[in-house]
């Protein structure tokens, strides 16, 4: 973008500015309050439609001149003109360049997260960061894929945490090579370096072989122990859990004997007492009317039921032989 024309008129201190700018770099001048910094915030506003010294749309007025009602700032470039009238702030529309706020504005980008910079500077520059372009520049340059897929799932969470991963395991693996050398680590050391080589030994190995499959055999029969006592653990288990209601039923058993033992001894009594009463009724003489029937229907049977199919009916006199038989019976008592 190439500035070419700058007309302003009722902007903050620039009252009517207008001028053709021929040469590449411009260099504004004048005592103070003349309009320069008025010129730069007009033209800042028309090319980044952002405004300058107020906040709100409605404030747009306080950017006119003093006693102006009306003003404008517009911009003409290489491939189009910029324009911002007051006090509406209306602009006009046309194709601002990304990065036309910081060229304009050189502390915004300083200001800018590392996150937000970073990726600035990427889509300045054309340039892919997903995590297939990246591997496959990395691939262009002959790195070893493998290393390339371990950084790439470091850099899943950003810069700084895989910069820290990254570290925390360059320290693990220099632990690692002090522990099997018996040196500290150096990365020129490392180029020449090599393990040495330690003495083969066929019998050693062929009695560690035999140590080991009896170590299997041993290993297999220990696991089937294990295996039933896990089950007889089982089990017990499962008969612990049913102890509490089985005190409950052998307290419950308790109390039925105890009470069937009361029950017994109350019947005891009871028969005793039955026996007590039937003796004494047994020896002594049955006195009394019914008596007296029983006894008269044991010695005459027939002429009972002859008295009951009598027309007299059953409440009537019976026939002197009845009385009679009834008196005989008393008096054989």
């Amino acid at each position: 973008m190439r500035l070419e024309h700058i007309q302003i008129e009722n902007f903050l201190g620039a009252r009517r500015v207008d001028v053709q700018l021929q040469k590449r770099v411009n260099i504004f001048a004048g005592a103070n309050a003349a309009g320069k910094s008025s010129i730069q915030e007009a033209v800042r506003m028309a090319l980044t439609r952002e405004p300058v010294r107020v906040e709100l749309k409605k404030e747009y007025g306080a950017l006119l001149s003093e006693g102006a009602e009306g003003g404008f700032a517009e911009v003409t470039f290489d491939t189009g003109h910029a324009v911002v009238t007051l006090p509406n702030g209306k602009f006009n529309d046309y194709p601002m360049p990304a990065a036309l706020p910081y060229v304009i504005d050189a502390q915004r980008f300083a200001h800018l997260p590392v996150n937000e910079r970073r990726a600035f500077l990427f889509g300045l520059m054309g340039l892919k960061t997903d995590g297939e372009a990246v591997r496959k520049r990395l691939l262009d340059r002959g790195l070893d894929a493998l290393k390339i897929d371990r950084v790439q799932s470091m850099l899943r969470a950003g810069f700084e945490p895989a910069c820290k991963e990254a570290k925390a395991k360059a320290t693990e693996a220099k632990g690692a090579w002090r522990a099997v050398t018996g040196e500290t680590y150096g990365s020129e050391k490392v180029k020449t370096w090599h393990a040495p080589k330690p003495a083969f030994d066929a019998a050693a190995q062929a009695k560690a072989a035999t140590e080991l499959k009896h170590a299997d055999v041993a290993l297999e029969s220990w696991q089937q122990t294990i295996g039933k006592l896990g089950a007889e653990e089982a089990r017990r288990a499962a008969l612990k859990a049913k102890l509490p209601a089985l005190h409950d039923h052998a307290a419950m058993v308790q109390r039925f004997e105890t009470k069937l033992g009361v029950d017994e001894a109350s019947l005891a009594d009871l028969d005793a007492t039955i026996a007590r009463t039937a003796t004494a009724a047994g020896g002594g003489p049955r006195i009394g009317l019914v008596h007296d029937l029983a006894r008269a229907i044991r010695a005459d049977p027939a002429g009972v039921a002859r008295d009951r199919a009598s027309p007299l009916g059953p409440g009537a006199r019976r026939p002197r032989r009845i009385r009679e038989g009834a008196r005989q019976a008393r008096r054989g008592r």
